[in-house]
């Protein structure tokens, strides 16, 4: 892991940068002690069992920061699936996207996007990831380089003001860079 200083809106933020080598699935919260996760090696295929207690942190606040779009499919998808993930465990997550991402706020952009063998599409994945309660925050500067304003704005999404920006990243108990 690596630290990195941020400077947004004048206030310096201490951003981790993560990097994934292996794949990691959580087991459902069933309520018990026996909720686990099971980390893959990839190249080994040794699985580990991680013992995981979500209870622990369902006061948590997470935002996954989104800078990529159609630069980076990848990116993009990985973002709004890891956010799926944290809130189908009950914590709170929101996505903040800002450079090219900010024009997946834009109805007038087409997210009917596929990345890899998925047959799931990013438009099905934000929708999920709305109806579900997440919010998406975009960064307002980059949307208004995107040509993006409140009347073309997604539901479930809103373009960010300084004082928005400013408690996400504050309150946020992690940020999760894509």
């Amino acid at each position: 892991m690596k630290a990195v200083w941020v400077t947004l809106f004048g206030i310096a933020f201490s951003v981790v940068s993560i990097s994934i080598f292996s794949s990691v699935t959580a087991a459902g919260n069933t309520g018990n002690s026996d909720d686990t996760v099971v980390a893959k090696d990839d190249d080994d295929m040794m699985e580990k069992k991680i013992p995981l207690n979500i209870e622990d942190y369902k006061n948590q606040k997470n935002v996954i920061h989104l800078s990529h779009f159609t630069d980076d499919l990848h990116r993009a998808f990985m973002a709004v699936k890891i956010a799926n993930m944290i809130m189908s465990s009950g914590i709170e997550t929101q996505i903040f996207v800002d450079v090219e991402a900010a024009r997946i706020a834009d109805l007038r952009q087409n997210l009917n996007l596929r990345w890899g063998e998925s047959e799931t599409t990013l438009e099905v994945l934000i929708d999920e990831f709305v109806t579900d309660g997440g919010k998406i925050i975009v960064c307002p500067h980059c949307a208004k380089a995107a040509n993006l304003t409140d009347d073309f704005i997604r539901p479930g999404m809103e373009i960010g003001t300084k004082e928005v920006i400013q408690k996400l990243l504050i309150e946020a108990d992690k940020v999760i860079d894509y």
